[in-house]
């Protein structure tokens, strides 16, 4: 891991994905409508549908392991010459699950023009969620150390009073950085509610009036979440006077807000695969809007809940393999008597359907 802890891997993988996203988009997604048309004709399909996230698409507590281009290459030569894959069998099974993945956002209900916006906006999120964190461990290392000077500075003893009072006066220049820091997150919060008040428009000119009127759900849902975490509409400018005074507060205080603490959990996720992601999320609700679109048309749209029940399957199949043979088989008679248990008391007939 570079000594940047992968920040700057990050910046260069959302920079890709904006590029990726602006380029689709160029063409109103004509590009990639036709290659998922293609893959989906090979691959033979599902109908278009509406994935229902597990828990653990938005709760990350196992980091996943890294697949680099060339493991990934090795593996599917592997498999094209017919002989075992080089990678451990946790590798291939991560593999496989993003595989998955991949295949069910072929399928998913939204069109490749709202997808691709998408990419857009989940790249300019992800920018403005780092430059929250920078700011929130930046005033709880910060804060705390400065205060803790200053009370040193008061001490008589005047070796521990001038420490304190040049080591708080240090650590107090880094504040001005950390707003100007801020202020970064703040324009990127703006750019995504111009965005997002914009993909209505966007998708009118892609599909027309009812694409347009699917694109206001996530619209309307995201822009309400983005008013509330900047705080109100007001604060949205990053330029007026109520944004300035709350970024001059925040970064005086050392306590993080809960949409603070969000943010740190959503940029600890892409750096370290341990956090939470609320794309899977974000993704139904854009999903539902344009499946619902769909259906009215008379297209076939359905949920999957397959993701759901994979995660139930994951977290309990781990306990049941440490199960011995013994304690399987008590289990299973406990649910035999427990199944004859009315034919014992003679009250079948308040079972029997």
């Amino acid at each position: 891991m570079p000594l940047d802890l992968g920040v700057s891997a990050l910046l260069a993988d959302e920079v890709d994905r904006f590029r990726t996203g602006l380029d689709a988009l160029s063409d109103g997604g004509a590009r990639m409508a036709r290659a998922t048309a293609a893959r989906r004709r090979y691959d033979d399909p599902a109908p278009r549908q509406i994935t229902i996230p597990a828990w653990d698409d938005v709760i990350h507590v196992v980091p996943q392991p890294q697949i680099t281009p060339a493991m990934r290459e090795a593996h599917y030569s592997a498999i094209r010459a017919g002989v075992p894959s080089p990678l451990s069998t946790d590798l291939q099974d991560n593999i496989a699950a993003r595989g998955r993945r991949a295949r069910l956002m072929n399928n998913a209900a939204s069109p490749e023009y709202a997808k691709a916006y998408g990419q857009v906006m989940t790249a300019i999120d992800n920018v403005q969620d780092l430059l929250t964190t920078v700011v929130t461990v930046g005033r709880l290392a910060l804060i705390p150390a400065i205060r803790g000077l200053e009370a040193l500075a008061g001490i008589s003893e005047p070796l521990f009073a001038l420490t304190g009072k040049v080591g708080a006066k240090a650590l107090s220049r880094a504040i001005p950085i950390l707003g100007w820091v801020l202020l970064g997150a703040d324009l990127l919060k703006l750019l995504q509610t111009f965005g997002m008040m914009a993909f209505p428009a966007y998708a009118f000119l892609c599909g027309g009036a009812r694409h347009a009127l699917a694109a206001g759900v996530p619209a309307v849902v995201m822009g309400r979440a983005l008013k509330l975490r900047a705080g109100g509409l007001a604060r949205l400018n990053p330029f007026g006077r109520r944004a300035r005074v709350s970024r001059s507060r925040t970064v005086r205080g050392w306590k993080p807000s809960i949409y603070n603490l969000m943010e740190v959990f959503q940029t600890t996720d892409a750096l370290f695969g341990v956090g939470v992601s609320f794309g899977g999320l974000v993704g139904l609700i854009q999903d539902s809007a344009f499946g619902v679109e769909q259906r009215i048309r008379g297209q076939d749209v359905r949920v999957s809940t397959d993701r759901v029940a994979d995660s139930f399957h994951r977290l309990y199949s781990g306990r049941l393999a440490r199960e011995g043979t013994a304690a399987l088989h008590d289990l299973r008679t406990s649910a035999g008597v427990l199944a004859t248990a009315p034919i014992l008391d003679q009250v079948q007939e308040i079972f029997t359907v």
